[in-house]
């Protein structure tokens, strides 16, 4: 339908001409919970809506109620993972009615920044995702003092804020005995801690990964020649944060190549980007995968999916979590309150076996 006007109408010209009270026209655009309204009122006013062109005011929203529909997203995992992440967070908040506004975190020192310019903005809520624990750290303070509910979905945990996590221990335990049913012996976990550094003792994706890893260990050591954790890592200068895990990950293999004679039977490795950078390392040295060397990740991102020697990896719950992330926080909003602080666990993560491990059934490779 065309609009009637290029001139910007107002909530009450609207009404004017709808003879509908404001309230039921503010009511209908929000979704707001307990607005009655028949479903012919209904239709008319989305028509007049469209028809007219009509925008509502976020400023008069703002003065109106204190706060806007906008919801403050801040994404800590660059490249197609997060960008998977903050599409379906985007999509879940239009669906409840509020308007994500999105801001990708590449440099820790921008977080402070990024969570300012919501709060003037009057944002609704917040959710922080794939925290790192510097960045958590550096902004608890201000997440616990703001006057706005907060989620925090995967990434590190800060107490006093509800945290939707994945059970990557489990996962990483089922995927290890996995591998040691197919027959591999020799095992070797590449996490993602710096040379030198062991985990801490808060929640971190290589620590869940390394205690999944042990657990399984512990579970068949004597049917295992040998296993280790790499912590020898060589830790990329690539300046583009979308490519530093896959640099990463080529780099520590091409040095494990070049210092041992024997490699491990598999490499685990962080994740999928990891696990992307280490075969091709293998390719350069003419190491055939899964031949010679096996690989797995961690994640399920598309280019393990459509790699030429697709990753066997972990498929995170993602929909899940994001679905809980918002559900809390709308709820919170809508009480006028903030969330019950504490850890979610949304279960399960899938493990799926592709080609980089040895031949498995169609099942199995299925996506």
């Amino acid at each position: 339908m065309l609009k009637a006007s290029c001139t910007v109408i107002t909530q009450k010209e609207l009404s004017e001409i709808l003879g509908v009270h404001q309230t039921t026209i503010s009511g209908v655009l929000s979704r707001r919970p307990g607005v009655r309204v028949s479903p012919e009122t209904r239709r008319r006013i989305l028509e007049a809506v469209e028809q007219y062109g009509y925008k509502p005011s976020l400023q008069a929203r703002i003065l109106r109620q204190g706060r806007s529909q906008l919801i403050g997203v801040l994404n800590f995992m660059p490249g197609n993972q997060g960008l998977e992440k903050m599409l379906r967070t985007v999509e879940m908040l239009q669906e409840k009615g509020f308007s994500p506004l999105v801001n990708e975190i590449f440099r820790p020192e921008r977080a402070m920044e990024s969570l300012q310019l919501f709060l003037d903005l009057k944002v609704s809520g917040v959710i922080l995702k794939s925290l790192p624990r510097p960045i958590a750290d550096q902004l608890k303070k201000v997440l616990l003092e703001m006057p706005v509910p907060a989620v925090c979905v995967e990434g590190a945990y800060i107490e006093g804020l509800p945290w939707v996590y994945p059970d990557k221990a489990g996962a990483m335990e089922e995927l290890t005995l996995g591998l040691i049913g197919k027959g591999y012996r020799r095992l070797a976990l590449m996490p993602s801690w710096k040379a030198g550094s062991v985990p801490v003792p808060n929640y971190s994706h290589a620590q869940e990964l390394t205690r999944g890893f042990q657990a399984a260990v512990e579970k068949s050591v004597h049917r295992l020649e040998s296993v280790e954790i790499i912590r020898k890592l060589v830790v990329s200068q690539e300046n583009d944060p979308s490519e530093r895990n896959f640099c990463n990950g080529r780099e520590t293999t091409r040095q494990l190549i070049a210092e041992r004679r024997n490699l491990p039977e598999v490499l685990i490795c962080n994740d999928d980007p990891w696990a992307l950078g280490a075969m091709t390392a293998c390719f350069e040295a003419g190491i055939k995968v899964p031949a010679e060397i096996a690989l797995t990740g961690f994640g399920n991102s598309q280019a393990g999916r459509f790699s030429p020697i697709a990753l066997t990896t972990v498929n995170q719950p993602l929909g899940e979590m994001i679905r809980r992330a918002v559900s809390i926080l709308c709820a919170a909003i809508e009480a006028r309150t903030k969330p019950e602080p504490g850890m979610i666990k949304v279960p399960p993560c899938e493990v799926i076996y592709r080609q980089s491990t040895r031949v498995v059934t169609d099942e199995q490779e299925s996506v």
